[in-house]
């Protein structure tokens, strides 16, 4: 139920997670800017992580703030003097005055092309993502970055701090690039539990997915569920390169390895995600905030309210074994070996054929996600969720 009270409609902006959006961009909260400049210069080392901590929350709107702030930077030196001279009262003036009137940064234009602007110099990198606005060709910004490089790197030749730097600003800005995203929620509630997952496309077009768990589960289940839905609708996808977004701490960093699965209940699910995960040529997992988990979670909810009767659920299917096959596909076995053998093994002792490379390793994995092995019975998923059974050539006479 909504509080009158605390909603606001036909607003043309506002304030949200300490910046202001409208329909202009997003721009930096005045308050938080004001409380910037009216800091005095810092007396201590305390007092200098404080002022660049206050900056490092708005470092997406401050170009080269890096290179701005390598005077404070050196006071921060092990054993180092507080010694605010010159240069530091400069460099504090400077980011004070360029505040008066920061950039409004603008989302980008989905099918518009983007612009990096990339500037390297010894010891340090900034760049700019913009966009040309349609309208009045001129480029707007996006994002802002800025780095220091470590000593190694500075030491690097100038192609190869270039590649350096392109690098870690493309692993940055890795949102704005053609990635497929993934976000995934569950609900579990009196009615039942419900998963749903969003394959968002570069071209931000949206193919969700959801399910109702026919059987009592716990949330950590559902949520397991719920991801293993989404990565294998990316699978059928043919996704290569995918971000997953959920806003449960617990799968993800599980996922991450920086949490140990100890429940007896997901170690499963978790060694089949992880099975998953190898049909990827780059896949990562992050925590994201419930708000910004919204579809996923509407999706999830809905599946939980389905009625789930006799009349729409499916029976099992009567097959009479004909004397002669209609249609026979045979596939010739080669000294003896059946056809799904390697399969079969795979999945029961986690083996490949000794005469499997690379490339063999990788295709048979891909084939293993469709095929389900009960005891000594392999079954192949069909696309409706059907199991069928996989027998040898004597079988199918």
């Amino acid at each position: 139920r909504l509080n009158p009270a605390k909603c606001t409609f036909g607003a043309r902006s506002g304030k949200l997670l300490g910046f202001v959006v409208s329909e202009r961009g997003i721009e930096v909260d005045p308050d938080k800017v004001k409380a910037i400049k009216e800091l005095p210069p810092p007396s201590s080392v305390c007092e200098v992580r404080g002022f660049l901590g206050r900056l490092n929350y708005i470092a997406r709107f401050i170009a080269n703030l890096t290179d701005k702030c390598q005077p404070l930077f050196r006071l921060l030196r092990k054993n180092a003097a507080i010694e605010w001279n010159e240069e530091c009262q400069k460099a504090f003036d400077t980011i004070k005055a360029y505040l008066v009137q920061p950039p409004v940064l603008v989302p980008p234009t989905p099918g518009r092309p983007l612009v990096l602007y990339l500037t390297v110099r010894r010891q340090l990198l900034g760049c700019m993502l913009g966009q040309e606005e349609e309208s009045t060709h001129t480029e707007r910004a996006i994002y802002y970055l800025s780095k220091k490089f470590i000593d190694g790197e500075s030491n690097y030749p100038e192609i190869e701090k270039m590649c350096c730097a392109l690098v870690w600003v493309m692993q940055r800005l890795r949102q704005y690039t053609l990635y497929h995203t993934m976000y995934f929620d569950v609900a579990v509630n009196s009615m039942g539990s419900g998963i749903g997952a969003v394959l968002i496309s570069p071209d931000r077009h949206y193919y969700p997915v959801v399910a109702k768990i026919d059987f009592p589960c716990t949330n950590n289940v559902a949520e397991y569920e719920a991801c293993i839905l989404g990565l294998q609708a990316a699978i059928d996808f043919q996704v290569k390169e995918l971000e997953v977004f959920d806003d449960s701490m617990l799968t993800i960093f599980q996922t991450l390895g920086q949490w140990k699965t100890k429940d007896a209940k997901l170690v499963p699910y978790h060694e089949y995600l992880e099975k998953l995960t190898e049909n990827f040529e780059d896949i990562s997992f992050t925590y994201t905030p419930r708000m910004t988990n919204q579809f996923a979670d509407a999706l999830a909810t809905l599946a939980s309210m389905v009625s789930i009767t006799k009349e729409n659920l499916i029976e099992p299917l009567e097959i009479e074994i004909a004397e002669g096959p209609a249609h026979c596909n045979s596939i010739e076995a080669s000294e003896a070996k059946l056809w799904y053998e390697d399969i079969k093994n795979l999945l029961r002792t986690g083996q490949y054929p000794p005469f499997a490379d690379r490339h063999d390793r990788k295709t048979l994995r891909r084939l293993a996600i469709h095929y389900f092995l009960r005891g000594e019975i392999l079954y192949r998923r069909s696309f409706d969720s059907t199991l069928l059974r996989c027998i040898d050539e004597h079988e199918s006479r």
